[in-house]
């Protein structure tokens, strides 16, 4: 799944609370996202700037929907986990026993997942993050390698 396939699945309020927390928390990423968005649209950045803080929001969530704003999507959504999830990630990667920096980034990913220890994790994060959380995570997480993990792909399905 792309990044504009992971926003167009995802609900209005958690894709809106992507940028909104890259609004207020992440200024230069949100400033670099909208500026990337309008030059694909061939718009200057002020005609958006000039609109209200939930109307760029809106404006912003749409463009990460769309076909061609894949590269855009996936980096927003990487720091918007990186930086607002970070306890997610940390779960999820201590769960699977999967060294990393302390601060949700790993150098090295297994091949493959043990089943029922990705099973129990992935339970685990629902239960502690919602499954729609949860679910997308795991679709960005998918995005790290060419060719995804069937275990990863099998456990997205199971989330409700």
């Amino acid at each position: 799944m792309k990044a504009n396939e992971i926003f167009s699945t995802m609900s209005d309020e958690l894709a809106s609370s992507v940028f909104t927390y890259l609004r207020a928390e992440q200024r230069e990423v949100y400033t670099a996202a909208l500026v990337s968005m309008t030059a694909r649209r061939n718009l200057r950045p002020v005609f958006i700037q000039k609109k209200s803080g939930d109307q760029q929001v809106a404006w912003m969530v749409k463009q990460a929907k769309m076909r061609g704003s894949e590269e855009i999507g996936e980096h927003v959504l990487q720091l918007w986990l990186m930086k607002g999830h970070t306890d997610m990630l940390i779960d999820f990667l201590d769960s699977l026993d999967i060294a990393h920096d302390g601060e949700g980034a790993a150098d090295d990913i297994p091949d493959e997942f043990e089943a029922e220890k990705l099973k129990e994790t992935v339970a685990m994060l629902e239960s502690k993050y919602g499954a729609e959380l949860t679910r997308v995570y795991l679709q960005v997480f998918q995005l790290q390698r060419s060719t995804p993990w069937p275990e990863i792909e099998a456990a997205i399905a199971t989330l409700s």
